[in-house]
C-alpha cells in the first residue's frame, strides 16, 4: 500500500533547521528543496514562502494515487518548482511565517485603499 509521508518526516529537515543555532546556515543540497516554513528577499522585503509535499489520494483505498510533488507558496503565488528558489529561503518559524502572511495581507490592503 502507498501511504502519503508522514508530517514528521516530511517536515524533518525544517525541524532540524529550526533546532540549529543559526537556522539559515544550516545545510542544504541545491537541489533538493525540504516541505517547512521560510523567508525569501523579494523587492529588498521578505515575504512568506511555504513548502509542503501534494498527494494525489484515492478516495476508496486512501492509497497514493500518484508521485508525491513538493509544492511552494511563494507570497501567495503557487509554484510546482521549489527548487528554483531553495537556495534564496531562510527557515523559519511557523509564528514568523504567519507574521509575514498577515503583514503582506495588511500591505496589500493599503495599496488597493484609495
Amino acid at each position: 500500500m502507498r501511504q502519503r509521508t508522514p508530517p514528521s518526516v516530511a517536515l524533518a529537515w525544517w525541524t532540524a533547521a529550526m533546532a540549529s543555532p543559526v537556522p539559515k546556515d544550516f545545510p542544504r543540497h541545491e537541489v533538493e528543496p525540504h516541505a517547512g516554513y521560510y523567508r525569501m528577499k523579494e523587492r529588498r522585503r521578505w515575504v512568506p514562502v511555504r513548502i509542503w509535499i501534494s498527494s494525489d489520494i484515492d478516495p476508496d483505498t486512501l492509497e497514493l494515487a500518484g508521485d508525491e510533488v513538493l509544492m511552494a507558496d511563494v507570497n501567495g503565488t503557487i509554484s510546482g518548482q521549489p527548487e528554483t528558489i531553495w537556495t534564496h529561503l531562510e527557515p523559519i518559524s511557523r509564528e514568523e511565517y504567519s507574521r509575514l502572511v498577515r503583514d503582506q495581507s495588511l500591505s496589500d490592503d493599503a495599496r488597493i485603499s484609495p
